[in-house]
């Protein structure tokens, strides 16, 4: 790379969402937003999505709007808006609740919720940027002595998201991440940055650590979970918890769920994570944080000045 493309990552941008808004056969909105890139070299990927319909589906659907509007595509947004009336008209877009349509589990394992027993009113919120960063930290902050917090995550190097797991462990709470061990990226080899130096910082501030174990593919899921015994929070979609994902530089969609600790989609995502953290049947699905563990004093310094200056890829 030449220095110009170096210094030229400082101002780096992505139009980083993945979401499909779509009619279902009703003519009722439904939305995904997802962590996947659809594409074949992350086909493999383990990713995370949820799928939903109601208010939260008309409300992206509206900051989809916004942004075509940035993008002079005008007789696009008359569009939108034509179908938005048409949708307050028959009352499908309804301001009190958003319905939960079915979630998807990563990596294609066993696990789906099925659709036909889906059907809740849930909270969903949807969540852009650096609202994904407060929403993460106010999460990280409610979680006291007695709750679970689970992490799966492609890239961590946020400061204060990193603060915030450790200061919930440090209350009691029940602290689990699962990282991807940054390694592989399309054919090329990586150093394990930032991950493995903020893995490093998690274990020495109590943190529960443990690393996908990957072939050549990535741990691509951006996924929160917090539950506090009586309500679980599910924190999912495009956002990776970095400087350049969270702080308002690359565009960012997530969902933001609320529901009963003892509705069929909590148990089902506590489930799933148990089954990735403590390798069941015989399967393998992640490692002890000493498998690749790297407390290397120049990969953590790499990663701070990556992380402070925005020169990276992540």
């Amino acid at each position: 790379m030449s220095l110009r493309s170096w210094l030229a990552l400082a101002n780096f941008k992505a139009n980083h969402r993945k979401l499909i808004i779509a009619d279902n056969q009703t003519g009722q909105l439904q939305a995904l937003v997802t962590s996947a890139n659809p594409h074949d070299g992350s086909s493999a990927h383990r990713n995370t999505a949820l799928l939903f319909d109601g208010q939260a589906a008309s409300d992206l659907l509206m900051a989809e709007s916004a942004l075509l509007s940035l993008s002079s595509a005008e007789s696009v947004v008359a569009g939108i808006d034509e179908r938005m009336a048409e949708l307050v008209g028959t009352g499908q877009s309804d301001p009190e609740a958003a319905n939960l349509a079915g979630a998807a589990v990563p990596g294609g394992m066993p696990g789906e919720l099925p659709v036909a027993h889906a059907t809740v009113t849930a909270i969903i919120q949807i969540l852009g940027e650096s609202r994904i960063h407060d929403a993460a930290v106010d999460l990280l902050e409610q979680a006291a002595s007695g709750s679970r917090v689970d992490l799966a995550m492609f890239y961590l190097s946020d400061r204060h998201i990193v603060a915030a797991l450790g200061r919930a462990a440090s209350r009691g709470a029940d602290v689990r991440v699962l990282l991807d061990v940054n390694r592989d990226a399309f054919g090329r080899a990586k150093n394990g940055v930032p991950n493995r130096p903020v893995a490093a910082e998690l274990v020495a501030a109590g943190v529960s650590v443990r690393w996908c174990e990957t072939l050549g593919e990535q741990c691509h899921a951006k996924q929160l979970l917090l539950d506090d015994g009586e309500r679980v929070a599910l924190l999912l979609g495009s956002g990776n918890y970095t400087r350049r994902n969270l702080h308002d530089r690359n565009l960012e969609t997530n969902a933001l769920l609320s529901v009963p600790s003892t509705h069929a989609l909590a148990v089902e995502v506590r489930q799933h994570f148990d089954r990735l953290w403590n390798n069941p049947d015989g399967r393998t699905y992640s490692s002890d944080y000493a498998s690749y563990a790297d407390e290397r004093l120049w990969l953590t310094l790499q990663y701070r000045v990556m992380e402070a200056t925005g020169l990276s890829t992540f």
